[in-house]
């Protein structure tokens, strides 16, 4: 029994770092303070031999797997340059068929020529560059301002409150005194703010509201501020419609369409356009204008100008049935009484129409076109007398109260 004992605790440390392995596959017996093996100089030769045997093991194991770890990798690699020519053939197939396509398409070059790649961007180059122009046209529509122009900040604060009550008296309908003011403002107003585009607008609005029409028409095309103004867009629109130039009205009031965002001006300028088509005698176009505007909102006037396509159509039933839902909608419309008598003449039933006549009397919205279309429609269905009666009750109003 050999005893292991030291006190200098560096060698002791030494010994086991070098006789690490040996102290792993040794069998100890634990006694109560220290460590004790029974035949040291047997074992000894044992462990070594043992020793000896693991580390030519461990050796081998290395080399096994270094060699597997080098084949994983040429696998590997071959894998990896089997993918690339697998996508690189792909690739140049498709260029090919690209090619192909391309040489196809293009008549004026020659005969199974693929056209260049530098080529093509350069078209793509000249699109983009094509449609850069023609959106900046558009801003520069928008945005068209005159050189003169002057902002409303930069006014004097006399004109400001000059304007503010210009404003006032155009919206309570004063229109005198906004005349008044109009031909003599180099005495209320400056050179300033007669060049602002707020102004404008405002003298605009006096002759729309004066039904000049020619003249405020005159003044936009000078100014050109519908491009600055939604409201004097339509009011140029209308002015158009006014003076019957009915085709250049659509257009600006498709223009109208494309930027307004609100649905009940939208349906308000679907009916205005079934108006217009109506004038033109183009009754399909009209058709899909009032359905646009019933989508939106079903009222009383589109109802009423739907019956108007069933109407030139002769299909008086259904313009009856129309009729019907408008008057239920609004029944204080004098355009719906007047329309109500004519198809109700033309369906053989002159005791309704009579009383839609009444109603229609009623209302005293007496304008020269409704009454000469009820007066016509008498007449051609054979109703003289009834003619004559309102003739004779009509021609007193006709001359103090009817409009254009």
């Amino acid at each position: 029994m050999n005893i292991i004992l030291n006190t200098n605790e560096n060698v002791i440390q030494k010994e086991i770092e070098k006789n690490s392995n040996f102290f792993k596959n040794e069998n100890f017996k634990k006694t109560s303070n220290v460590y004790v093996y029974d035949n040291s100089n047997d074992q000894n030769e044992l462990n070594e031999i043992n020793l000896q045997k693991d580390e030519k093991v461990d050796k081998k194991s290395l080399k096994k797997k270094k060699n597997e770890d080098k084949e994983n990798r040429n696998m590997e690699k071959k894998k990896t340059n089997e993918n690339d020519k697998v996508q690189a053939d792909d690739t140049f197939k498709r260029l090919e068929l690209d090619n192909t396509k391309l040489s196809n398409t293009n008549v004026d070059n020659t005969k199974n020529s693929p056209r260049p790649l530098i080529d093509i961007e350069k078209e793509k180059e000249k699109k983009l560059s094509k449609k850069k122009e023609e959106n900046l046209l558009v801003v520069k529509k928008i945005t068209t301002i005159n050189c003169s122009e002057v902002n409303i900040n930069d006014i004097p604060l006399k004109d400001k409150y000059m304007i503010l009550f210009l404003i006032y008296c155009l919206k309570f309908n004063i229109l005198n005194i906004v005349m008044y003011i109009y031909e003599n403002n180099k005495m209320f107003l400056t050179d300033a703010t007669l060049k602002t585009s707020l102004y404008r607008q405002l003298i605009i609005r006096l002759f729309f509201s004066l039904k000049d029409f020619t003249k405020c028409i005159k003044i936009i095309d000078e100014t050109k501020e519908y491009n600055n103004n939604l409201d004097i867009l339509y009011i140029y629109a209308e002015s158009l419609y006014k003076l019957k130039d009915y085709k250049k009205s659509i257009t600006y009031l498709k223009e109208y369409l494309d930027l307004c965002a609100y649905d009940n001006i939208r349906a308000k300028i679907y009916i205005q356009l079934t108006k217009l088509y109506i004038c033109l005698n183009q009754h399909e176009d009209s058709k899909t204008m009032i359905k646009n505007s019933l989508q939106i909102n079903k009222t009383s006037y589109a109802y009423l100008y739907f019956s108007y396509y069933y109407f030139k159509k002769k299909k008086y039933i259904y313009a009856y049935k129309l009729l019907y839902k408008s008057n239920e909608i609004n029944i204080f419309n004098h355009k719906i009484w007047a329309s109500l008598s004519i198809i109700l003449l033309h369906l053989n039933m002159k005791n309704e129409a009579d009383k839609c006549l009444n109603n229609f009397i009623k209302m005293k919205r007496y304008k020269k076109e409704t009454i000469m279309e009820i007066i016509e429609a008498y007449k051609e269905l054979g109703y003289e007398k009834s003619e004559k009666q309102l003739l004779n009750f009509l021609s007193q109003q006709i001359n103090d109260n009817c409009g254009e």
